[in-house]
């Protein structure tokens, strides 16, 4: 028997998989083509849509259907085509509305299937847009963005996402959506039921893989949730605190290669 025979490894991407480049460190293209020539099998799960995870793929071989935008979709990366999506609420709106009052200056967008939609342009959005090499189309308004949305996503400065993620602690938005920081410059609003960990369940339940049998790496809040219903769970060095005192292994940073620490760990 190989290895890894059995073996499901699940990464999340930025502050993970790839260093601050948005490159996939050497270390990382090798442990993996180890990995899976050794019997394991390798999957993703991330907050980016398909169109920015495409970049990341040079070099990797997924071996299942990609979770993207932080678990409110599935998508199939040999068929071109979602599998599964868990989409929000037109009064999501609402929600956004609040985020918006209380940091004016957060750039805005609308993720839906068919891609991102800038509500409200800044450097914030610029940058995000031009970090995972992505197109995105104009929106003049929350409600010009067409149905379904998939998430909504407020981009700034570190600060700024930590006081907004603060101030937003007692918002009544809470009992409907997930309402979470997911990177040091983004700031999220997607389905309560959408999450990491549940895409994750309903990826292995369709493909008959038991969640014991998982492996699972990540650094932020959003990946909390795949951490925990994996059989075997690792925070990459960078990762703060919160998420390192719930993972069962802390590898080196990402720049240095968390995802080869991690599978030199198995």
């Amino acid at each position: 028997m190989k290895r890894f025979e059995g073996l499901v490894l699940c990464s999340d991407v930025d502050g993970t998989l790839i260093d601050e480049h948005n490159s996939v460190p050497k270390e990382n293209l090798e442990a993996i083509q180890y990995f899976r020539a050794h019997g394991g099998k390798f999957i993703l799960a991330t907050g980016r849509i398909p169109e920015a995870v495409t970049p990341v793929l040079h070099g990797i071989t997924l071996d299942f259907p990609c979770i993207c935008h932080n678990g409110c979709s599935i998508y199939d990366f040999y068929t071109n085509r979602y599998i599964d999506t868990v989409e929000l609420p037109k009064e999501a709106h609402k929600a956004a509305e609040q985020v918006m009052e209380l940091s004016p200056d957060s750039g805005v967008e609308v993720i839906t299937p068919e891609g991102i939609f800038v509500v409200k342009q800044t450097f914030a959005t610029d940058r995000h847009i031009a970090f995972e090499k992505i197109t995105a189309r104009r929106a003049n308004s929350l409600e010009a963005v067409p149905a379904p949305w998939l998430k909504i996503l407020f981009a700034q400065e570190p600060d700024q996402t930590d006081r907004l993620n603060e101030q937003m602690r007692s918002s009544a938005y809470h009992a409907n959506y997930t309402i979470i920081k997911t990177h040091q410059y983004y700031y999220e609003i997607y389905h309560k039921n959408a999450s990491k960990g549940n895409a994750l369940e309903t990826l292995c339940a369709r493909f008959n893989i038991d969640l014991k049998n998982v492996a699972a790496i990540g650094d932020n809040e959003n990946d909390l949730s795949m951490l925990l219903k994996a059989g075997i769970s690792a925070a990459a060095g960078n990762a703060p605190g919160s998420v390192k005192t719930k993972a069962g292994i802390v590898t080196c940073a990402n720049s240095q290669g968390a995802v080869a620490d991690f599978i030199s760990k198995l």
